[in-house]
């Protein structure tokens, strides 16, 4: 029976006792006046032993920070738990957790626990009412639920983070083939760390053009499966050796078979027309794994070009570049 049934029930009971035993009546007086006392009690005992529990539950549940991190081996994660100021004020010990096994523990300044869990690197680093947990060359077993709970006046669990670390990632440049990210939330970093970013192409109508995306560290992906999109529309698939272009893009795009082998698989686009600009991302797939690269923005012009020249943008018309 909810709170809202047991007070009407409660207010009904008054009512009656009220018209029962009018004022007036000797000893009824009395009893009548008791009994108002009473009911108004008892509703207000239900009152506060059924809705305080109600309302730190869901202050509780605010608290709790879920967040879903994705990473490559050898990366670099940082993994963020954020305290509020009333539980700053009483914190006194911040564990971090990896399922059950306790990989962190921060009290009175000293920070305690396994220096490598898991053959990963782990070091915690404090920032204000922030704490955060550095998981140094991780291994795709280090995927799984971490946790960071606080124990001041009470137990209370902050962050809960499912952390997924993959064989290989996506990067937008070769230079960057085999070098280890730092991945880092955005929204819950205090510094200038890395942002979400989103890559950009330029072409003139009419030229043609590399997305460039590659495979880290350097593997073949001639048997794994190549999708690229331009927003929700696939443009091109690569599966068990065969190509399928799409509608549209028939003829227009094309991943060079001789340099997959060594994990490139840019997207080549010819003939650029103004309709081509827009949002291009990758997706590989590699048995149960697949790894998505960050959006390529591609602009076209129609009556001029961009050349660059010692760091500078000058724009010019075609015959002059």
């Amino acid at each position: 029976m909810s709170v809202s049934t047991v007070c009407h029930v409660i207010k009904k009971i008054t009512a009656h006792a009220s018209v029962a035993n009018p004022p007036g009546r000797g000893r009824n007086r009395k009893t009548d006046g008791r009994t108002s006392i009473t009911f108004q009690r008892i509703q207000a005992d239900l009152q506060t032993r059924v809705n305080a529990p109600a309302v730190s539950s869901r202050r509780a549940a605010s608290r709790c920070q879920l967040l879903a991190v994705r990473a490559a081996a050898g990366d670099t994660v940082t993994l963020p738990c954020r305290l509020s100021p009333e539980i700053s004020a009483v914190a006194r010990e911040v564990r971090w957790f990896k399922g059950a096994d306790c990989v962190k523990v921060f009290q009175r300044r000293v920070c305690e626990g396994n220096e490598r869990a898991g053959g990963i690197s782990v070091s915690l680093v404090m920032h204000g009412r922030d704490e955060f947990l550095i998981l140094s060359d991780v291994k795709v077993t280090s995927s799984g639920q971490y946790r960071c709970e606080v124990l001041g006046e009470k137990k209370e669990e902050i962050a809960v983070i499912h952390l997924h670390v993959f064989e290989f990632k996506l990067v937008s440049r070769a230079e960057d083939v085999g070098k280890p990210s730092d991945v880092q939330p955005l929204e819950h970093t205090p510094f200038q760390w890395c942002s979400r970013y989103t890559g950009s192409a330029r072409a003139f109508y009419g030229d043609d053009v590399t997305l460039q995306c590659f495979l880290s560290p350097e593997s073949s992906a001639v048997a794994m499966e190549i999708r690229w999109f331009k927003e929700t529309d696939c443009v091109y698939l690569y599966q068990n050796g065969q190509v399928t272009e799409g509608r549209g893009y028939e003829g227009k795009v094309n991943v060079n078979p001789d340099e997959l082998r060594r994990g490139n698989v840019s997207l080549n686009l010819r003939d650029v027309q103004g309709s081509d600009g827009g949002e291009y991302w990758c997706e590989v797939t590699d048995g149960g794994q697949k790894v998505k690269n960050k959006e390529v923005h591609l602009s076209v012009s129609g009556t001029e070009k961009f050349c660059f020249c010692a760091g500078c943008v000058v724009s010019a018309l075609l015959q002059a570049c």
